[in-house]
């Protein structure tokens, strides 16, 4: 079968969705869009509060059911890349990938509508505010996961790498993430009598040096990544700031190596507080994202099938990337996969979450083959 002959949808798909995108929990027009496209081809289509939708194809009542995810919310900054399709909306930006997840999974069940060749039933999941880390939450919730009961779950993303091809992780496949907001409260003052103050901007400039410092000085097992995002302060440039605030991430291999972490923080931050006179109170996820397994049985089908559709192009590998997803909490239920497709790069100085990220999307095709041959394999 020519799987080519779907690239041209899939490009006007993915580039009309990056064009048009929408933040966690405001998809309104995307999922308005994703189930006219649905209910075109005669799909009854559900939907979840706020913005989730899926739809559902019973080949057999005696089969399997596999639940195939898209995330469908774009990352709130503004785009900046030089694209004839730019976002058309303030704000939000594509800039994960998103689009060519929906774009795959409405052509696949649009040929799996058409074909029916496969020996499972499939229900196409399309979550919202996967960004927030909070949509699959929401689904489950609301009983996606059921009726009938999920048996497998596969999950795929995009990622700029040197190569094309596609990345197929030998147990671990994302990482424990956490989020981490951190307050300093301080005495403001005049800056003529500084003697009188407690600085919390300093102090919070302190904890972001601490935080940024402690990737290299702090020693784990595993590969793990702290990071601060935001840090605010300040009201006046003639005065001390009474306040600042911080907020970052932590990502790890392990939970039992996110708590050591968690804790290291916690303790560095009162020593700085001590030395500055402020109060810092640091709120850390007790309860993080938790990392993605995929399950042996459907990565070694993955590796058959992935061989024979990309060749050498195939990556089967075992070191853990730091990404995180809240799609872990599917796993919780099903067994499941996480794949994710290689693009090659168009600028390497522009990677997922940057405003002038572009991906190439002269392959989405090659997605579609793989995902519809590795689902063929699901009995």
């Amino acid at each position: 079968m020519d799987y080519y002959i779907y690239q041209k949808e899939l490009i006007n798909l993915r580039r009309f969705l990056h064009r048009h995108p929408e933040t966690a929990f405001r998809e309104f027009k995307t999922t308005a869009f994703i189930k006219n496209y649905l209910e075109k081809i005669g799909y009854k289509v559900k939907s979840y509060t706020p913005t989730g939708c899926s739809a559902f194809l019973e080949l057999d009542k005696n089969y399997p059911t596999v639940v195939l995810r898209a995330e469908i919310d774009a990352v709130p900054i503004t785009e900046r890349a030089d694209v004839d399709y730019k976002s058309e909306n303030e704000g939000a930006m594509h800039a994960c990938g998103h689009d060519a997840n929906i774009a795959v999974v409405l052509v696949l069940a649009k040929m799996a509508y058409e074909k029916r060749d496969m020996k499972c039933n499939i229900r196409f999941l399309f979550e919202p505010a996967e960004e927030q880390g909070k949509g699959s939450a929401e689904m489950i919730r609301q009983g996606v996961l059921e009726n009938p009961k999920a048996d497998y779950f596969i999950m795929f993303h995009f990622a700029n790498k040197e190569t094309w091809g596609l990345e197929i992780n030998h147990y671990a496949a994302s990482a424990t993430v956490g989020r981490f907001d951190i307050k300093v409260n301080g005495n403001a003052v005049h800056w003529c009598i500084r003697e009188k103050g407690h600085d919390a901007l300093f102090a919070g400039a302190k904890v972001a040096v601490m935080l940024n410092d402690m990737n290299d000085s702090y020693k784990s097992k595993n590969p793990f990544c702290i990071g601060v995002g935001m840090l605010e302060s300040g009201t006046s440039s003639n005065m001390m700031a009474e306040s600042a605030t911080l907020s970052g991430g932590i990502r790890t291999y392990t939970v039992d190596e996110y708590n050591a972490i968690a804790e290291k923080i916690r303790e560095n931050i009162q020593k700085i507080a001590n030395e500055t006179g402020t109060e810092i109170k640091a709120d850390i996820s007790r309860e993080p994202i938790l990392p993605i397994v995929n399950d042996k049985q459907m990565t070694e089908k993955a590796d058959i099938v992935g061989k024979e559709v990309f060749k050498d192009e195939f990556y089967p590998i075992d070191f853990l990337f730091l990404a995180g997803d809240n799609a872990s909490a599917y796993f919780k239920y099903t067994e499941g996969i996480f794949m994710v497709f290689r693009c090659k790069h168009v600028d390497e100085r522009y990677t997922l979450h940057n405003s002038r990220y572009i991906m190439d999307d002269s392959r989405l095709y090659k997605a579609v083959e793989m995902l519809h041959k590795f689902i063929k394999e699901i009995r």
